[in-house]
C-alpha cells in the first residue's frame, strides 16, 4: 500500500506522467511500478492517455488521475457559518453551499446540508472518496471518537492554523464559507499521505 500513496502522491503533485518518471522520482522499482500502476488502473483510480507511435518511436503512455475516480465532500464551520462543498482529488471546487450553523448537532447539519449539495448535483454518497470536516480544535474535541458522515469516516481538520495564516499573510478573516475546502484536502490527505 505504501508504494500505491507514493505513486499517488506522485501524479497528484506533478500531474501525468510516464511510468518512467515515477520510477526515477519515487524510487521503486520498475516491477514495482508496473504492479502498483496495473492495480490502479483495474480499479479506475487512474487513466492511462498517450503512448501513440511517433518518428523518434513509441511515446510513454502517461498515468494520471481517472476524472472519475471520485470526488471529496468538505465541511467547515468557522463564525457560525456551516459550509459543504465538493471538490476533485487535485482541489478543483466544483459546487458549495453555506447556512448559519444554528443551535442544530453538528454532525445533524452537516449531514442535512451535504444531503441537499449532492442532490442538487446529482450525486450518490457512495460515489464520493470521502468526507472531512475543518473546523475548530474546540469543537473538533467535542465530536465523537472516529465519526462518520454518509457512510464515509470523517476526517478531521482544525481550522486554527488557516485562520492564523489568512490573517498574517492575506489580512484577511478566513471566509466560513470557502472553509470546506480544507475538509477536501483532509480526504485527499488520508487516502494518499497518510
Amino acid at each position: 500500500m505504501k508504494a500505491a500513496k507514493r505513486v499517488l502522491s506522485f501524479i497528484l503533485e506533478n500531474g501525468p506522467c510516464s511510468r518512467s518518471s515515477i520510477i526515477a522520482s519515487t524510487g521503486l522499482s520498475s516491477s514495482r511500478v508496473s504492479e502498483v500502476t496495473a492495480q490502479l488502473l483495474k480499479n479506475g483510480v487512474l487513466s492511462e492517455s498517450g503512448g501513440s507511435k511517433t518518428q523518434r518511436g513509441r511515446r510513454p503512455a502517461l498515468l494520471d488521475l481517472d476524472p472519475g475516480w471520485g470526488l471529496t465532500l468538505g465541511i467547515g464551520l468557522h463564525g457560525g457559518v456551516l459550509s459543504a462543498g465538493i471538490a476533485t482529488p487535485r482541489g478543483k471546487a466544483l459546487e458549495s453551499v453555506s447556512m448559519d450553523a444554528g443551535g442544530a448537532p453538528l454532525l445533524l447539519a452537516a449531514r442535512e446540508l451535504s444531503l441537499g449539495l449532492l442532490k442538487n448535483c446529482c450525486l450518490e454518497p457512495s460515489g464520493l472518496l470521502g468526507a472531512g470536516l475543518c473546523a475548530g480544535e474546540d469543537i473538533l474535541a467535542t465530536l465523537p471518537k472516529n465519526p462518520s458522515l454518509l457512510g464515509h469516516p470523517l476526517f478531521l481538520e482544525g481550522s486554527g492554523a488557516y485562520a492564523e495564516y489568512s490573517l498574517a499573510y492575506l489580512s484577511l478573516p478566513i471566509d466560513p464559507g470557502s472553509l470546506y475546502i480544507y475538509g477536501c484536502a483532509r480526504v485527499v490527505r488520508a487516502f494518499i499521505y497518510e
